[in-house]
């Protein structure tokens, strides 16, 4: 799973969502440091171009690490759209996708074997619930 947390109070909240099992690791990228997150293993990487994002995820659960069964992207606002394209472009390496406020651009309705998670709230004045309702058709 490919998680980005902006800031500490996301980590908290988020560390009891991380899977526990064998076989699913997760990569959170942030801009800043994470309190919280003390005990994991850290690597400072600078932008990344799409397909070095790709190659970089492909390393974490792709053929270099057969003990990694699938993996799963999300994104907050235009992170979703970023995370719903990545899917797209990658289905062998995606195989879940969670969107919090936001939609995607583009149509995955034809990944019927994609696991969709959208989360969005009933104020928000940015991606609205017309916005996520009028976009559920490109999702499977």
């Amino acid at each position: 799973m490919l998680v980005r947390w902006a800031a500490a109070g996301a980590v908290r909240r988020g560390r009891p969502l991380r899977p526990a099992e064998p076989g699913c690791c997760v990569l959170v990228t942030s801009r800043s440091r994470l309190p919280g997150l003390e005990d994991c293993a850290r690597l400072e990487l600078g932008s990344l171009s799409a397909r070095d994002g790709a190659s970089l995820f492909g390393k974490v659960v792709g053929d270099e690490r057969p003990e990694v069964k699938c993996g799963a992207v999300g994104g907050h606002s235009f992170g979703g759209v970023a995370a719903a394209r990545f899917a797209l472009d990658n289905p062998r390496l995606v195989k879940g996708l969670v969107l919090w406020a936001s939609y995607p651009d583009q149509s995955l309705a034809g990944r019927t074997e994609l696991q969709v998670a959208s989360v969005s709230g009933t104020r928000d004045a940015f991606t609205t619930p017309a916005d996520v309702a009028a976009s559920r058709a490109l999702l499977p």
